[in-house]
């Protein structure tokens, strides 16, 4: 035979629900085969819990939750936003385009880039408010060996911080838990597990330490309590790990094992791989299981098995058993609906059985059948990764809550094991819901004896309650006493006063929402009220508007204030002040009323007057154009107002009487402000340029061969800028002339200054009030062959046509070259300013230069094309100018002897 004959039969499991029929069983009945129902007949009957009383232990110290985004990925991405959850992991920041951009504009980071970035961030802080694979138990009571008991949470801002409060217990079946304000220990992260050893019986000498277990962000740290230690409640450091003892990958979840066992921690990170722990060892940890990561979920967990010597590992598909002796792993479920997700498992409970839940179902599983389920139990939830069951025994009947942190449902399955060995529901399902708060972080159960049963609950804000639950039959009140009573100090009701209005701390990049905000009062107090006090400022200020009126005309003569602009004056004329200026016009004046418009409409205000009575005046007008060319600025206020026409608002017919008043009144006062604010005053007059004939006095004196002037450019002329003489910024050469140079500077009115010659030489050719962009330089050396155009020059009254061009001819001299004028402008009126052409350089020959052609021929040359402007009769520089001598040097004769 090729193969043995076998059964490929899938067993499955009975699998109940609610409005079906139950599943039957034959059953062995007085020697007969019987069908037996897996639901109990007395179920009707059976007594059921009930909430008795909800009371507050520990007020909350957290700010409350974030409400979540309206914003889209897009929208996070180009304005930026903040993260979903503050629970989110610290390592988890949201990358925003404005951050970037504003704080590392020199670092090109491409838009898609971070709206991709952005994407992916808010997918996973989405996946991780639902169900966080890290997020343990943080509530927990531990229970030490001398029967004390401790409530042991988080708590703080951030929940870094460890409160360990005592329950003392009186010995007639009440207890008294006394919460403290102080914590005991404070962790650099977030805490994320708390976990204590399962409570068994031994001799109470055994062992008088109690370990328990804190996981955080960075590190799991081992805790005991000492009652022979001096630390804060009795409290010592053992050890810690890290990820670095688990193979480099972080800490999922840990267990406190019970004396006795191989091991006294479990830890398992999130690739499945189990390691052990003998705080008293060499070896600080040990790798028992290498793990099976066959999907992306870094969701695990562990719960003790049958023996001490074995353990379950729960993945979300699968539940397996480890045995340390010999590292042999087996598979107690395995979950064939893909959809279907293990959430948790309990330990290896005294009736023998381990409760596993999933997403839809709560499973009942004896580790002595591995992959055969006794019976499952459909809890019709919705899909929730955070499910959980809790089994306790009361009078030997096991009862098994099943709760979760999105909401205070509890529904509770009785299903146990009877005297024949088979597996029968002894209740119908039923629950209760909680007092409802904020998403539930922690949970714990805890039973004080064989009546009393308590749910201490915490949520996100780290407030703790407790929830006492009583037994009774159905149909008759519950009669449960104060099993546990809460004695509330002076600094817990301080502490739940402080944080009534706690708040959440954002930073300034934090809060980026849409917010809508009503600012109707803002715009009302803008253009009502703030109109209707103008208004009324207007006409308790009529009389000092006229007196000013009066004052203007006469305003030069009685004040001697320098003034720039019209609001200067205005502000001078009717307060006495000792600012230097007032031309601001946003500032507002006398003037920005309806009265200073009529006033400038009728031309009674004084414009004519103030530019006559003062020694110079500029009219900016031209200058105001460049506003809008469409405007003419030269007119008067009502023209001006006019063609301000183009930008008033569209006409509708819901516009009301105040709005087109606003608006008229608006453009009236703009017209004020730019007819005001076109006049420039200056107390002081600017130097007339010189005159066209003294121009041509110098050139002259420049082409000349002889005279002390045309050695030196003539003084520098200044118009309002003067300058002061420092003895530190004079010349050394000219410290005999300092006197005489510091009373041409600062005294006089010629506005004339001696300075060195080659200040004098570079600002001989400019004149003051020429304009820069209409100079045109010319090399006066001819270096170049372009030739620069001249400028055009008006024609003088006399022909010019006979006056050689100066500049091209190359006149040789020993002295240095005076710069001259580089045009000459003549005009029908000495009074304009005169344009200047490029410098004319006479040419100096310090040192001999041999000319590119023969002496003859140039010379010939420039005289047949050109007229000299002056006689010359020396070409080369010498005593005899390169002429041939006459008579030969008489050579002096050789002494050849002596006397």
């Amino acid at each position: 035979m090729h193969a043995w004959p076998s059964q490929s039969r899938t067993r499955n499991y009975p699998l109940l629900q609610h409005g079906r029929l139950e599943a039957a069983t034959l059953v062995d009945s007085d020697g007969q085969l019987a069908w037996s129902s897996l639901v109990s007949s007395q179920s009707s009957s059976a007594p059921r819990f009930r909430i008795h009383k909800s009371t507050a232990i520990f007020p909350p110290t957290k700010p409350p939750p974030l409400s979540p985004l309206n914003a889209t990925v897009n929208q996070r991405a180009d304005h930026g936003a903040r993260p979903f959850s503050i629970k989110c992991r610290l390592s988890l920041t949201f990358l925003q385009a404005h951050f970037l951009r504003t704080h590392f504009p020199e670092v090109d980071i491409s838009a898609n880039m971070i709206r991709d970035q952005v994407a992916e961030d808010a997918y996973e802080a989405a996946a991780l408010s639902q169900f966080d694979p890290f997020e343990g138990n943080t509530l927990d009571v531990v229970t030490d060996y001398d029967n004390q008991t401790q409530l042991v949470f988080p708590m703080g801002e951030l929940g870094s911080e460890l409160n360990v409060s005592p329950i003392l217990s009186a010995g007639t079946g009440k207890a008294t838990l006394r919460p403290t304000t102080t914590p005991i220990r404070t962790f650099s992260t977030p805490i994320q597990q708390i976990a204590s050893p399962p409570k068994v019986a031994l001799d109470p000498g055994a062992q008088r330490d109690m370990l328990f277990g804190v996981r955080t962000f960075g590190a799991t740290s081992i805790l005991k309590f000492d009652s022979d230690s001096s630390s804060t409640a009795g409290l010592t450091d053992v050890t810690h790990f890290t990820s670095q003892d688990t193979g480099e990958a972080s800490i999922v979840d840990f267990r406190i094992l019970v004396p006795g066992a191989p091991f006294e921690a479990l830890f398992i990170n999130k690739l499945g791989a189990l390691y052990g722990s003998s705080f008293s060892g060499g070896k600080k940890t040990m790798q028992l299981h290498a793990g099976q990561n066959s999907s992306n979920s870094t969701f695990r967990r562990i719960g003790f098995g049958m023996k001490q010597t074995e353990c379950t590992i729960l993945s979300a598909n699968d539940l397996n058993q480890l045995d340390f002796r010999s590292n042999r792993i087996d598979s107690l479920f395995s979950n064939p609906v893909p959809s279907d997700i293990l959430t948790s498992v309990e330990d290896f409970a005294q009736d023998g059985l381990v409760r596993l839940c999933s997403t839809s179902q709560i499973i009942w599983l004896d580790p002595r059948y591995l992959g055969r389920p006794l019976l499952g139990y459909k809890h019709h939830r919705q899909f929730d990764r955070t499910l959980r069951t809790t089994t306790l025994f009361l009078d030997s009947s096991p009862y098994t809550f099943l709760s979760t942190k999105h909401n205070g449902l509890i529904s509770i399955y009785s299903v146990s094991r009877h005297e024949d060995q088979l597996i029968r529901v002894d209740d119908a399902p039923y629950g209760f819901c909680l007092p409802r708060t904020y998403r539930s972080s922690a949970q714990t159960f805890w039973q004080q004896d064989s009546q009393n049963i308590f749910i201490f609950r915490a949520d996100e804000r780290a407030k703790v309650d407790f929830i006492s639950l009583c037994r009774a039959d159905p149909g008759t009140e519950p009669e449960c006493g104060e099993a546990l009573v809460v004695e509330a100090s002076d600094a817990v009701k301080e502490l739940e006063r402080k944080c009534t209005n706690v708040e959440t701390d954002l930073d300034k990049y934090g809060d980026q929402d849409k917010v809508i905000t009503d600012l109707s009062p803002a715009y009302d107090n803008i253009f009502r009220i703030q109109a209707e006090q103008q208004q009324a400022v207007e006409e308790e200020q009529a009389e000092e508007f006229y007196d000013v009126m009066d004052v203007l005309p006469t305003f030069w003569q009685i004040n001697d204030v320098p003034s720039e602009h019209i609001y200067d004056i205005v502000y001078r004329s009717h307060e006495v002040s000792d600012k230097s200026s007032r031309s601001d016009f946003a500032a507002g004046s006398l003037l920005n009323s309806s009265r200073g418009y009529q006033a400038l409409s009728r031309d009674q205000f004084p414009i004519e007057s103030l530019r006559k009575g003062v020694p110079w005046h500029l009219d900016i007008s031209h200058i105001q154009r460049c506003i809008d060319p469409s405007l003419d600025f030269a007119t008067g206020v009502r023209e001006l107002a006019e063609s301000l026409h183009s930008y008033d608002l569209l006409d509708d017919d819901e516009r009301t009487a105040l709005s087109i008043r606003r608006e008229n009144r608006a453009r009236e006062q703009l017209a004020v402000d730019l007819v005001l604010s076109r006049d420039i005053y200056s107390p002081s007059a600017f130097t007339s340029p010189r005159g066209a004939e003294y121009d041509l006095e110098t050139m002259t004196e420049a082409l000349s061969l002889g005279g002390d002037q045309a050695d030196e450019p003539p003084e520098v002329e200044f118009g309002r800028l003067r300058p002061v003489s420092k003895a530190k910024a004079m010349d050394h050469y000219e410290k005999d002339k300092r006197e005489d140079t510091e009373t041409n500077v600062e005294g006089g009115d010629s506005g004339k200054a001696s300075l060195p010659m080659g200040v004098r030489l570079l600002l001989k050719d400019w004149e003051v009030g020429t304009k820069s962009k209409d100079y045109v330089f010319r090399d006066p050396y001819n270096t170049t062959d372009e030739r620069t155009p001249r400028l055009p020059v008006a024609a003088k009254s006399r022909d010019m046509s006979s006056v050689p061009n100066a500049s091209s001819q190359l006149v040789r001299s020993q002295r240095p070259p005076p710069v001259m004028s580089s045009q000459v402008v003549t005009g029908e009126s000495g009074n304009h300013s005169l344009m200047k052409k490029p410098p004319i350089v006479v040419q100096s020959q310090d040192t001999f230069l041999q000319p590119s052609v023969p002496v003859q021929s140039s010379a010939t040359g420039f005289s047949q094309q050109f007229q000299p402007s002056q006689p010359s009769t020396q070409i080369f520089p010498g005593p005899h100018g390169g002429r041939p001598l006459t008579t030969k040097k008489k050579l002096a004769k050789k002494r050849v002897s002596g006397f």
